[in-house]
């Protein structure tokens, strides 16, 4: 369906480009467009903010993603019948009393144009606009290619500014469709580098759906507990902090589950679990047979003083002894959860990548395996772009090792996967391979995929090209590691 929404979206317009000669752009088309992409963006961004799958804000988000699909997909068939019909909904071009108005609006929406093409695709990859931009790229293409054919259709006397309009309209939508070409294109290649590690197997009917990508995917057969508190500091050893956690499962399950633990990101001093950690992710696992388990830690006190809770004067240490603290609570109350403690897997993305990292590395190190008693059997990690190394960026204070987690690495310690962005730029490209490559020194199994244009948490759109891609790859992970 998607496929041919593109499709019929660019032979609508570039048919409608030989037309424009004679019959007036219907116009409204393009403007409804526009709306109906953003409200297919914020529906499916809605729809990652709450827990249950039966709410009455899923379903309104999930309306508000069909209605702006439906816009530009119905709008679009219509503008194709009549414009094959040549009927009156086509007015042949007037002359203008605005000519110099126009003419004026004309030069402003070019520089907007030309500003969004190159100063936002050249900043994509700095600051925090990388965080949200590249995985919605293509939905940005769609709406740059709408305003340079408006342009067109509004300027038929300015040819200058008419051409340049569709011209920098169709730039955009070709770069901003490039990093879900070049992901999609690299899978073959994806596929033969974790290959050479572990075996694929098919998990999910699609590795990548663009229907997926623009409705979203419709997940249920969960169920969920909220705010359960596994430690609460009473004496003010860890500054009086109190850490909870949200616990999905699957509905109906009567066999032992096994673990995902989740541990969000924020650089060690934000962040928390739920919408802030994927929480699509928590609900997808769920709804496949596996206990997942998204967890708070203390978080260090950078700069003034704050008002949250679970903030302290803590050292990487106390970060790593937190998620310890979660794995001890577990541990001695797992008959209440139906879990299988024999086969865990930890992931994390950035600052909640490193601690995974940290905390699985340390409880299968020789040296630092007594600080942690609980049963956990770790079978693998999946960290996203693990902030490894990077804790003294935020004056976060502790020993070496734990804040560069390579430093730990021995043999026959737990298989890695990791996905890492080729621009990111927080956690840079070389710091995940040098981790790679200490690992597999000591002949441990790690891999690490590399995906083109990737920024920062890009992960964070659970539909986009990305995450859709590594989803695969991490469900297979999980499935060969398990044990009987």
């Amino acid at each position: 369906m998607s496929i041919v929404l593109v499709l019929d979206y660019l032979s609508i317009y570039f048919f409608n480009y030989k037309q424009l000669k004679a019959y007036k752009y219907p116009k409204v088309f393009l403007y409804l467009s526009i709306i109906g992409v953003f409200m297919m963006i914020v529906g499916n961004v809605l729809r990652m903010m709450y827990y249950d799958y039966n709410s009455i804000e899923i379903l309104r988000s999930r309306i508000l993603t069909y209605a702006g699909f439906l816009i530009v997909f119905g709008g679009a068939i219509f503008n194709n019948i009549k414009t094959l019909s040549y009927n009156k909904y086509f007015r042949k071009p007037k002359a203008s009393k605005l000519g110099f108005i126009k003419y004026i609006f004309a030069i402003i929406n070019i520089l907007i144009l030309s500003y969004l093409l190159v100063v936002l695709y050249s900043i994509t990859y700095l600051g925090s606009v990388e965080i949200y931009f590249p995985h919605f790229a293509f939905f940005f293409g769609f709406i740059g290619l709408s305003y340079g054919l408006i342009m067109y259709s509004n300027f038929r006397k300015r040819k200058v500014l008419r051409e340049a309009g569709f011209v920098i309209g169709v730039i955009f939508f070709v770069l901003f469709s490039i990093p879900m070409l070049s992901t999609v294109l690299k899978i073959d290649d994806f596929s033969e580098k974790y290959s050479s590690i572990y075996s694929e197997i098919p998990v999910r009917e699609n590795m990548f759906s663009l229907t997926d990508y623009f409705l979203g995917t419709k997940i249920e057969g969960y169920s969920y507990k909220k705010d359960v508190v596994f430690y609460k500091d009473e004496k003010g050893n860890d500054d009086f902090i109190e850490l909870k956690f949200d616990y999905f499962y699957p509905e109906n399950s009567e066999e032992k589950l096994p673990v995902i633990v989740r541990i969000h990101g924020g650089s060690w001093i934000s962040g928390n679990k739920g919408f802030e950690n994927m929480m699509q992710m928590n609900k997808y696992f769920a709804s496949k047979g596996y206990a997942v388990f998204d967890i708070q830690y203390g978080l260090y006190n950078f700069g003034e003083k704050s008002d949250n809770p679970r903030k302290g004067n803590f050292t990487i240490e106390d970060l790593v002894r937190h998620i310890g603290l979660f794995a001890n609570y577990i541990s001695v109350n797992k008959e209440d959860y139906n879990i299988d403690l024999d086969n865990v897997f930890i992931s994390g993305g950035s600052a909640g990548g490193h601690l995974a990292t940290a905390y699985s590395l340390a409880k299968n190190n020789s040296e630092y395996k007594n600080d942690f008693l609980d049963d956990f059997k770790i079978r693998g990690v999946i960290p996203f772009y693990p902030a490894n190394a990077l804790a003294d960026d935020v004056g976060l204070e502790g020993i070496e090792a734990y804040n560069s987690p390579s430093l730990m690495i021995e043999e026959n310690q737990p298989p890695f996967l990791i996905y890492q962005g080729t621009h990111d730029g927080y956690v840079f490209v070389e710091n995940t391979k040098n981790f790679v490559e200490k690992y597999k020194e000591k002949d441990n199994k790690a891999v690490a995929l590399y995906f083109p244009y990737s920024g920062h948490a890009n992960d964070v759109y659970f539909e986009g090209y990305y995450n859709q891609i590594f989803l695969h790859y991490m469900e297979n992970f999980i499935k060969q590691q398990i044990k009987d």
